[in-house]
């Protein structure tokens, strides 16, 4: 996608990422960067060279950091648009989100919202996430025995203990780049609100049930074992490594899907013993 501009290059601190129709947009504000709107697009000055328009239209999702101003009308159209915007903190680490309300909740929005009222909701939740976090490390065994590539019983164990036990400690080949984090922060967001469900939920006694939050972590784990499985750590150019992060695009929205899909099934089932 080219912006409404005369400009033949995109500028360094903003990326685009290539996937059909519409794309996530970066705005990392190496300079000083101001976002308003314009009709029916984001407007997008650069204090070192020409701004330019990007249609709602064309835009999926958007990561933006503290460097980067924004006025209520640009605020307000991306809500409208449907366009989750993830703010990022100085270290570049997701630290909020904007979403429009869900308007026509799913069935799953409604199976939550009764599961998280239940006192042991929480150990409950976290039986589930082991769960996953298993199957992303079972599966990525399989595809590297189909690949005819060996990892041995010591590795695979460590690996189990490091991502099942001791997940929260643990350290995954992303670590140290927050481009990442906050890109997949955007696409749990993104696939949350499209999916009629909210980023967060407020259950039994005040305990949050921060779904986005969740939904990263877990593509995380998929990413850093795609990537770099037992080994080395993501480095580059943050419009490099993102060019590798929507290569994974496809799987990235599938794996989301199948992750809902588990969960749906996991707390009806937990809902329906409870009656």
């Amino acid at each position: 996608m080219t912006p409404d501009t005369n400009a033949t290059h995109l500028p360094a601190d903003t990326v685009l990422a290539k996937i059909p129709a519409r794309m996530p947009l970066y705005l990392l504000g190496r300079v000083t960067t101001r976002v308003d709107k314009d009709g029916p697009a984001l407007y997008i000055h650069w204090a070192d060279r020409a701004p330019a328009r990007y249609p709602f239209s064309r835009i999926c999702r958007v990561i933006t950091s503290p460097r980067v101003a924004w006025t209520s009308r640009a605020l307000m159209g991306c809500v409208e648009q449907h366009i989750p915007i993830v703010f990022l903190d100085a270290a570049g680490e997701p630290l909020a989100y904007l979403t429009a309300t869900v308007e026509n909740p799913s069935r799953l929005d409604g199976q939550i919202e009764e599961f998280v009222d239940r006192p042991d909701w929480p150990e409950q939740f976290d039986h589930w996430l082991r769960a996953e976090r298993m199957r992303a490390i079972d599966a990525w065994l399989t595809q590297q025995s189909a690949a005819g590539h060996t990892v041995t019983q010591h590795d695979y164990l460590e690996l189990v203990h490091m991502q099942i036990y001791q997940w929260e400690q643990a350290e995954s080949s992303l670590q140290g780049q927050s481009i990442f984090n906050g890109a997949l922060a955007a696409l749990a967001a993104d696939r949350i609100e499209k999916a009629g469900l909210k980023i967060r939920y407020i259950g039994y006694a005040g305990q949050t049930l921060d779904l986005a939050s969740t939904l990263a972590k877990l593509l995380a784990l998929r990413l850093a074992l795609e990537m770099h499985g037992l080994g080395t750590t993501a480095t580059g150019e943050p419009a490099a490594l993102l060019r590798i992060l929507h290569a994974f695009n496809d799987k990235l929205h599938e794996a989301c899907r199948q992750i809902l899909g588990r969960l749906h099934r996991r707390v009806k089932e937990i809902n329906e013993l409870w009656q």
